[in-house]
């Protein structure tokens, strides 16, 4: 192959890839927020684990999770 080709084929696997990541993103986005045909906003189920044991869930409208106790952001898990 030529040179010509391998770089028009890296190309346009690379525009694939980026397509790709930004679909999985708004899946992503997507599945922790849903909003019925009534107007209620419910949030997926996953918890955040905090530093000092203690679970929070997710919040409406966006969906964040809620701070933890007594913690910084950076010093979370999640679960």
């Amino acid at each position: 192959m030529g040179k010509e080709v391998k770089a028009v084929i890296g190309a346009t696997m690379f525009l694939i890839s980026v397509v790709f990541m930004m679909l999985v993103t708004q899946l992503y986005r997507n599945t922790q927020v849903v909003k019925e045909e009534s107007g209620d906003i419910y949030c997926t189920a996953e918890v955040r684990v905090c530093p000092n044991g203690s679970r929070v869930s997710r919040v409406p409208p966006m969906c964040d999770f809620k701070m933890c106790p007594n913690a910084s952001p950076s010093s979370l898990s999640s679960i």
